[in-house]
């Protein structure tokens, strides 16, 4: 069997170039996840806290809760749940047994 210095010389330049290209896509992908969060994370932060203060400054004021909708106060017409229509049958018919009695 035959060493063949050319294509270990072809192996060796293709490692270098690819742990070089690696290592700098690597770094290149760091540094902008790093950028991104240098960024984003205050700007959360501040969005967090002025919401937070808004809120705060709602329920000290109003006595307002932070899921406020105008409808929750809108009060429906007064309408018999369906278990009171059933106790009232029920009552309707004992009443109408007993006097069958």
């Amino acid at each position: 069997m035959k060493f063949n210095y050319r294509n270990f010389l072809y192996g060796l330049f293709s490692l270098i170039a690819g742990l070089t290209v690696g290592l700098l896509l690597a770094i290149f992908i760091a540094l902008c996840a790093f950028f991104n969060s240098l960024v984003t994370f205050p700007l959360q932060i501040y969005k967090q806290s002025v919401e937070a203060s808004r809120v705060r400054r709602l329920q000290k004021i109003f006595g307002v809760s932070k899921d406020f909708q105008p409808a929750d106060f809108k009060v429906p017409p007064q309408e018999e749940s369906i278990w009171d229509k059933h106790i009232q049958r029920m009552e309707e018919k004992k009443a109408r047994n007993q006097n069958e009695n």
